[in-house]
């Protein structure tokens, strides 16, 4: 489902790529908090949430999506990839990102927190604990079939990219099993 009315900071879409480390995949169960899921019967699958990530911005103002702009991907877009070539890319110096296209996610929500779009930092990081605890359990099975494939053979890094909408909930776009670990903000 297409979220029309993302969060937007200076009118542009952004959405957050945000780590997980997985343990114990082939357990399954779920739950605690803290960000990790793990529960006390001792083989509970283990997810820790790095409490840093990337926010990648769209390159163009976000519209409502319409029949004329549907096709702008620097618009509805946020991906690094395909962002990083526009003109209108904007690379930053600043340790996080300044006003860059690519920021780091605390800058971000200490920003969302200041201008008050969101009620607190903490409250938001626990919504997005607990989207990333129901969505990897939801996937465990699979996760635990790759288990083989993994670049290392006790734990993966997942990738978990995160849209908010104007309200501030949290919705989870894509979870990616090798994800990009290059911050690259300059």
């Amino acid at each position: 489902e297409y979220i029309a009315n993302p969060m937007l900071i200076d009118g542009l879409k952004f959405d957050l790529r945000l780590y997980a480390l997985l343990c114990d995949a082939d357990a399954g169960g779920g739950g605690g908090g803290g960000g990790a899921a793990d529960a006390d019967d001792g083989g509970a699958m283990r997810l820790y949430l790095y409490r840093e990530g990337l926010a990648r911005f769209a390159v163009d103002s976000y519209e409502r999506p319409s029949g004329d702009n549907l096709r702008n991907v620097h618009m509805h877009l946020t991906n690094y990839s395909i962002n990083r070539k526009a003109s209108n890319f904007r690379y930053c110096d600043d340790a996080d990102g300044g006003d860059g296209s690519k920021r780091t996610a605390s800058s971000v929500f200490e920003r969302l927190q200041r201008t008050g779009r969101i009620s607190g930092v903490e409250e938001l990081w626990g919504e997005i604990e607990a989207l990333a605890v129901r969505s990897v359990g939801v996937i465990q099975p699979i996760l635990a079939g790759s288990r083989g494939r993994w670049s290392n053979s006790c734990f993966q890094i997942l990738g978990l990219d995160v849209l908010l909408d104007e309200h501030g909930q949290p919705w989870l776009m894509e979870i990616n099993d090798h994800p990009s670990l290059r911050a690259d903000l300059t």
